[in-house]
């Protein structure tokens, strides 16, 4: 991806990828840009990630995701992420961060638990990434993903390694960083809070591209062709408890030893 974009999922720059979220479908004409297209141009084909779900499709996708959120301290929620083989087996783990629970508002909330269906999407922003298209909740509805009275749209699992990347979506790694005393990360789009992390408190991945590795590690057994015939089911669910401080037993959890967390 290009070095010119830096500073991702601002709400300016979903709306300009995927057009109105509050429309009953985002639009596939070719001016938003949500182009899933292998040549990188926008407009939508019926191979893109863009096409209309399907009974079928809703039927035949597979639990291949599993995220298990540990801690939410308000600025940031981190987690563990199990990736599973089409048997059921476990193929690898890697590790999530996400911007706290706040309500499920709009830029400024991860998703609410549930059970999601996602399909591989590519465009010229992000190049390889995961469009979460339905919900459970909301009988898998065309990108309305509800909870709390909101309704959400162009959520991602996308290159992020820490919470100023995101405005709900998800960001995949394979460590988190260690070094958390006295750090404190500004909004960068301002949606209406700071994200990031607090004394005391594990700083997103170690790197944007440790993140970029996990992205790829996950392209690479998820993200296929067709893309509307390769869905698969992401459940998401909080550990119980979930906890709001980074406490030994949390850090242990999320693999980062306590002495370095302190």
């Amino acid at each position: 991806m290009s070095n010119k974009y830096k500073i991702v999922n601002t709400p300016e720059l979903l709306t300009s990828i995927f057009g109105d979220p509050t429309s009953d479908q985002y639009s596939s004409s070719g001016t938003t840009g949500a182009s899933s297209s292998t040549t990188g141009t926008t407009g939508a084909s019926s191979s893109t990630s863009s096409t209309p779900l399907t009974e079928e499709e809703i039927k035949k996708s597979k639990i291949r995701v599993k995220i298990l959120r540990y801690l939410d301290d308000g600025r940031q929620t981190l987690g563990i992420m199990q990736v599973y083989n089409e048997d059921g087996s476990e193929k690898f783990e890697l590790k999530t961060v996400e911007l706290p629970y706040l309500g499920n508002k709009n830029n400024i909330s991860c998703i609410p638990p549930g059970k999601y269906l996602v399909r591989p999407h590519k465009n010229d922003h992000y190049g390889k990434c995961f469009w979460v298209i339905g919900q459970e909740a909301n009988n898998y509805k065309w990108n309305k993903l509800i909870g709390n009275g909101y309704t959400r749209g162009a959520v991602l699992i996308h290159k992020g390694p820490n919470s100023t990347w995101l405005a709900g979506c998800i960001g995949p790694g394979t460590k988190f960083n260690s070094y958390v005393k006295g750090r404190l990360v500004k909004d960068k789009y301002g949606a209406g809070g700071s994200a990031g992390n607090v004394q005391g408190n594990p700083y997103g991945m170690v790197s944007e591209q440790n993140s970029k590795l996990a992205l790829n590690k996950l392209t690479n057994i998820l993200w296929k062709t067709p893309m509307k015939d390769h869905s698969f089911y992401m459940v998401i669910e909080n550990n119980s408890p979930l906890h709001t401080q980074a406490t030994p037993q949390v850090l242990n959890a999320l693999g980062i030893p306590p002495t370095l967390g302190t």
